[in-house]
């Protein structure tokens, strides 16, 4: 072969080669843009769907499960920076929060519903099943973003008890910013032990300090495995008492005992105006010790406010009926009403002693202490007024009105304004004005028991 020839087809392998190769090249590049263009496209999305930034959304329409919007999401942001999030990691978690209204809303909803119910009053005013978010829910949610009630200014400590125990103490808590918390105690359930707090933790009873950012805080239990933890037999319980409303218990209330062995000596003590009913696990004296101890217990003292009775005492009335009555302590309650009478006498109200003065009026408010009380009645005498009239007379004047006291006579007065008539004598008094009635004279006793007008008799000369 020519060796030109062989030159030239040896240049143009190596031409098409190249071309090739070229072809490849630029190919590649295109497929690396294309699926970075996708993957853009993707991570938009997701964009979309996951978000971190801080709620502050006026909420318009009702949701619940099941519906998608971005509403949903940013309720999700407002459950998630206001101390009750969908979940600590993943999808709804702070920054993972989705359009979606699944079942981590609704839970995260319905604890927010709990926590509201006993912090702010205007709370209870919720009338939607829980786990939805109507009207109610939306309206104070919408006021406390405006008013900041959950901004910074206070944070919400939120203790979850884990599977094998529960949890003493208030659960949801709002403090305000760098306050202490209330303390909680983790409390096993039998064939359980408590490990350690979700944030580490291993302090049982705990109380959060300076508080600074909202809190969810689960407490972990693990189980007893055949008697043994550890290759470690089971020796100690918790016994923890407390009080109900109304009263106090005296001992140490949190005890850790050896297995089989007994607690120390608690009392519930009733508060002024309540009573020890019993414990609540069926024990009735106030005073306990458990002994032979081989379970953890968390035991309450039940206390019931007191009822005392109001009796009423006629005192000197002379008939009539007052029923006695049964109060409440320290509840403001109106008396009954007055049943009695006196002859000649009006009731007055009640004093807290036969000679004492008036302290109660009829049917007054009346707030009972912690003792039965009697109140007695209190009466006030009836008077009369006798009023003097002329009758036709041309001078003098008319003597002063007189007070006649029941049953005491009353000593009629004189002509002592030397009433006169022209062309008559006076002639003293009368109880009608033509003379009809009772005569009276000058000075004479007057013992009706009744208000009178005597006017002016005369005889003509």
């Amino acid at each position: 072969m020519d060796p030109n020839t062989y030159i030239v087809r040896a240049l143009k392998k190596i031409f098409l080669i190249r071309s090739r190769l070229l072809i490849a090249f630029f190919g590649l590049i295109f497929l690396i843009i294309g699926f970075c263009g996708l993957l853009s496209v993707h991570v938009q999305a997701v964009g979309n769907l996951f978000t971190s930034s801080t709620s502050f959304c006026n909420f318009t329409r009702d949701l619940e499960f099941g519906m998608v919007g971005d509403d949903v999401r940013e309720l999700q942001k407002y459950l998630n920076n206001n101390g009750f999030p969908l979940a600590q990691t993943g999808v709804g978690s702070p920054g993972k929060e989705t359009t979606i209204f699944g079942i981590l809303t609704k839970e995260a909803l319905i604890k927010f519903q709990n926590a509201k119910l006993q912090t702010i009053p205007a709370a209870t005013k919720l009338k939607e099943e829980f786990g939805s978010f109507f009207v109610d829910t939306r309206s104070l949610i919408n006021s406390s973003q405006k008013s900041g009630v959950e901004n910074a200014s206070s944070y919400s400590l939120i203790y979850i008890a884990g599977s094998g125990g529960a949890i003493v103490g208030a659960t949801n808590q709002i403090v305000k910013s760098g306050e202490n918390g209330l303390s909680v105690t983790a409390i096993p359930n039998s064939g359980y032990y408590f490990t350690k707090w979700s944030d580490g933790l291993s302090l049982n009873p705990r109380t959060d300090i300076n508080v600074m950012a909202n809190k969810s805080i689960t407490a972990n239990f693990s189980r007893y495995r055949g008697g043994f933890v550890n290759s470690v037999s089971i020796s100690r319980y918790t016994l923890s008492y407390t009080a109900g409303a109304g009263g106090t218990i005296s001992g140490t209330t949190l005890q850790t005992v050896s297995n089989g062995s007994s607690g120390s000596a608690v009392t519930a003590v009733p508060s002024a105006g309540y009573a020890f009913v019993g414990w609540s696990d069926g024990v009735v004296t106030a005073e306990r010790t458990d002994s032979f101890v081989t379970e953890h217990k968390t035991i309450s003292a039940i206390f019931a406010i007191n009822t005392y009775t109001v009796t009423f005492d006629i005192n000197e009335g002379d008939d009539g009926s007052t029923a006695a009555q049964t109060l409440t302590y320290n509840t403001p309650t109106a008396l009954t009403a007055n049943g009695f009478t006196r002859t000649g006498y009006t009731f007055a109200g009640w004093a807290t002693t036969a000679e004492g003065e008036v302290t109660y009026a009829d049917e007054a408010s009346y707030t009972i202490g912690t003792g039965n009380v009697t109140l007695y009645a209190k009466w006030t005498i009836n008077t009369y007024t006798v009023t003097f009239d002329g009758n036709g007379s041309t001078g003098g004047t008319e003597p002063n009105d007189q007070t006649k006291t029941h049953d005491i006579t009353l000593v009629l007065a004189t002509n002592s304004g030397t009433l006169i008539k022209t062309g008559y004598t006076f002639d003293g008094w009368n109880t009608a004005a033509n003379g009809s009635g009772t005569d009276y004279a000058e000075g004479e006793n007057y013992t009706a028991n009744v208000g009178v007008t005597l006017y002016a008799k005369w005889t003509i000369n």
